[in-house]
C-alpha cells in the first residue's frame, strides 16, 4: 500500500517491425486523462466507474479500477487483441483484486 509504484508495463508480445508505431508519450498522455476520468467521476457523486472500454480503429484500450485507486490499463494494437482481453479479464481480473485486497490495498 505504500509503494511508489507509477506503472507497470507488460507486453504480451514483443511488437514485430511491420507493427503500429505507438507515440508513447502521447498515449502517457491518454493514459493520465482516463485516469482522470475515474477520479472525477467519483467526485462528482456519480457512483464509481468501474471499468471503461475503448474500441480503436486499429485495437483496444481498457480501463479497470482495481482496489487502492489503482488503475489496470490494457492496451492491444491489433483487432484481434479483444478476444484476448475478453479473456484474460475473466480468467484474471478476480485474482488480482483479490490479491491486492490481501496485501491491504482499499
Amino acid at each position: 500500500p505504500n509503494a511508489d509504484i507509477t506503472g507497470i508495463l507488460m507486453y504480451e508480445s514483443t511488437p514485430t517491425p511491420r507493427a503500429q508505431n505507438v507515440d508513447v508519450n502521447a498515449l502517457e498522455m491518454q493514459v493520465k486523462k482516463l485516469a482522470e476520468v475515474f477520479k472525477i467521476t467519483k467526485q462528482a457523486n456519480l457512483g464509481e466507474l468501474e471499468s471503461s472500454v475503448t474500441q480503436l480503429t486499429g485495437g483496444i484500450m481498457s480501463v479497470d479500477a482495481l482496489p487502492g485507486e489503482l488503475l489496470l490499463y490494457f492496451i492491444s494494437a491489433t483487432r484481434d487483441g479483444m478476444e484476448m482481453f475478453q479473456f484474460h479479464r475473466k480468467k484474471f481480473l478476480p485474482q488480482v483484486k483479490d490479491k491486492l485486497t490481501t496485501l491491504g490495498y482499499k
